[in-house]
């Protein structure tokens, strides 16, 4: 599956566009504290198909064309029978923010992932495990400075921000998915062996070190704000020759400020662009991956004393992922933050 749709969030789903919790001055009460936060995040893509799953007949086979290649069974034309399939992808972040001073932060990210095929309500496959380690330095372009007179918050604020790192690849890239079992008759009698697949895109890692590159632009006047941020992703070849594409997207939001300074909430609301190439194994394009998306972006923030808490949902308002790949239905997170007092 197109992996940009997933983590950016993928990218790519791996710096979190939506996440405007240190903003800047004015925009939250903890701005320029040192934060720690566990995030839940799950992408589901689906597609009707025919043929009948159940059915001793109904083998996988990998075919040439499209993303489903090593789950579906030979073409049916019996229309008298379909089923869901369907792709989720459960991801848990762990991620923590170290200011070093007002212009330099230290931001780390490491997932797990726990991704699933479903015929109808039935787990084909599941794969699950440790991600990869990401390590950005963010460093704080301009940003206004609040006046001290500015009781009624009336002064309009702006800051930029730009940040460069590295992606480690820690997590497991090598977890084989059982398909199907086939049938031989020998000499000796009726042997069975399972039909083992390599999917690089279900895999918790990627396998190879990928250099991603992120700008945030955020700006705020009175209880109205505007959030701007792009994100690229520049990935390396794994020692298997895969190679997943060059990802970018772009996000553009718009915030409403309610609350008092010891509660405070966040609503926001935009659209998200994502787009990615073909990934490449040895060289050779990979059928069923690549593609653009425009996604719509709402969501709730909460902050009470030391902690926020956070909600997002994002639906694909266009879609254009090539080949034969399932459409994506929706994203949805859900966030706590714990700030560390100064």
């Amino acid at each position: 599956m197109f992996i940009a749709l997933l983590w950016l969030f993928f990218a790519t789903e791996q710096i979190q566009a939506c996440d405007v919790c240190t903003a800047f001055a004015g925009i939250n009460p903890h701005d320029y504290k040192s934060w720690f936060t566990v995030r839940y995040r799950q992408s589901v893509f689906s597609q009707t198909l025919f043929g009948n799953p159940s059915s001793t007949t109904f083998t996988p086979y990998q075919f040439t064309v499209g993303r489903l290649n090593h789950y579906l069974a030979t073409p049916s034309t019996d229309v008298s029978h379909t089923f869901l399939y369907k792709e989720v992808y459960n991801t848990f972040e762990m991620a923590g923010n170290i200011y070093l001073s007002p212009k330099w932060q230290l931001f780390s990210q490491l997932k797990m992932s726990d991704n699933s095929i479903y015929y109808d309500d039935s787990v084909a496959v599941n794969i699950a495990g440790i991600g990869d380690l990401l390590l950005m330095a963010r460093y704080q372009v301009f940003a206004t400075k609040v006046r001290s007179d500015d009781t009624l918050d009336t002064q309009f604020k702006h800051r930029l921000r730009v940040g460069g790192g590295i992606i480690l690849p820690t997590g497991n890239y090598r977890k084989y998915s059982t398909v199907g079992y086939e049938t031989s008759f020998t000499a000796q009698g009726i042997l069975t062996v399972p039909v083992q697949v390599l999917d690089y895109e279900l895999q918790p890692g990627a396998g190879a070190v990928s250099f991603p590159v992120s700008l945030n632009y955020l700006a705020k006047y009175k209880k109205v704000g505007a959030y701007y941020m792009a994100n690229f992703a520049a990935n390396t070849v794994s020692s298997l020759g895969y190679r997943f594409a060059n990802r970018f997207s772009q996000m553009f939001n718009i915030m409403y400020f309610a609350g008092t300074k010891k509660f405070r909430v966040i609503l926001f609301a935009g659209i998200t662009y994502e787009t990615a190439g073909k990934d490449k194994l040895k060289n050779v394009p990979v059928m069923g991956t690549g593609g653009e998306a425009v996604l719509l972006n709402e969501g709730v923030q909460f902050y009470l004393q030391n902690i926020s808490l956070s909600a997002t949902l994002s639906t694909p308002i266009y879609q254009n992922l090539w080949d034969n790949q399932a459409n994506m239905q929706y994203r949805a997170t859900i966030s706590v933050k714990y700030f560390i007092n100064k």
